[in-house]
């Protein structure tokens, strides 16, 4: 299923509103420079260039932006958690919660990949016993 990530672009308008009123007003004359502007050099050093022009509207369209969407995307994969099973026990999120659960995940993967190298170095060690007797 898809979960909507990005925050409503009116909390987003409302945000920058607030921002700009208080902060510095002058920046708008600044900003108008970006609106609906395609860059045309790499996206990190138009990112550097609006936050050296316009850090209001940087930190409230970029950073703001990306913490809101970070914390849907950590809350729609702690479902998706709570709703898997690792080796037939089943998570509870509730319980655990999102940083327990990503390291119980953790621990299982290390034991997995733990033994799949026990069972090649097993193999390995068996295929140069029987070049040494040949």
């Amino acid at each position: 299923p898809l979960t909507p990530l990005d925050r409503p672009q009116l909390c987003t308008r409302r945000r920058l509103a607030q921002r700009m009123a208080l902060g510095n007003p002058m920046q708008l004359y600044a900003v108008r420079r970006y609106w609906g502007e395609m860059p045309q050099e790499d996206a990190t050093s138009w990112r550097a260039k609006l936050q050296r022009d316009c850090p209001i509207l940087h930190e409230v369209m970029l950073e703001e932006r990306d913490e809101f969407m970070t914390y849907r995307i950590l809350l729609a994969l702690e479902r998706r958690l709570a709703q898997r099973s690792v080796k037939g026990q089943s998570l509870n999120s509730g319980a655990l919660g999102l940083p327990a659960l990503l390291e119980q995940r953790a621990v299982l993967e290390k034991q997995r990949l733990n033994e799949a190298m026990r069972a090649n170095q097993s193999r390995s060690t068996i295929g140069s016993h029987d070049w040494e007797n040949v």
